[in-house]
Formats: structure tokens, sequence, C-alpha cells
């Protein structure tokens, strides 16, 4: 699995380059507690973007479903390896 990790942050380099996403521009992402959206957050930060995790509260209360939004700035480790890196979940 560490391996397929290696190229991962120059496809989204390359990605980000293509789609003319300015390098000072910081890019939300939407944190589910997943490896894909952990790794995505670690890529980005990595080739320097700067990232936000983002991460949504969500119950069901009184007949109807609530979010609370939690975006926090993220310093997001680049060893997308560790089961604890990458982790911003507000809980």
């Amino acid at each position: 699995m560490r391996n397929a990790f290696r190229g991962l942050p120059a496809l989204v380099d390359r990605w980000l380059k293509e789609h003319r996403i300015p390098r000072d521009c910081t890019i939300i992402v939407g944190m589910s507690g997943g490896r894909d959206s952990m790794a995505l957050a670690a890529c980005l930060s990595r080739i320097g973007q700067p990232v936000v995790a983002s991460a949504c509260q969500l119950w069901f209360a009184g007949g109807r479903f609530h979010c609370r939004p939690s975006v926090r700035r993220a310093v997001v480790p680049t060893d997308a390896h560790s089961s604890q890196a990458a982790c911003t979940h507000p809980c």
C-alpha cells in the first residue's frame, strides 16, 4: 500500500496545475475519517498546498436532522500510513 501512495502527490500536483489552482489557494478537504480523505489532505500538505480540514457533526433530534459544521485549519502530517496520521476530526 505504501508504494501506491508514492506517486499520488505528483498526480494531485499535476491535477492542480491542469486546473490552474493557485499555489496560495487554500483547499478545504471534507474529512470523513476514511483513508481517501486523509490521503488527499496528506498529499496536498506534502506538495505545499495550504489545507483546511472540514468535518460535519450530523444527528437526528426532534424529528429532523441537524448539522454542525466544524472547520479547522489543519497541520496535516505527510505520513498517511500511520493510523493517526492526518486525522483532524474534532472528536
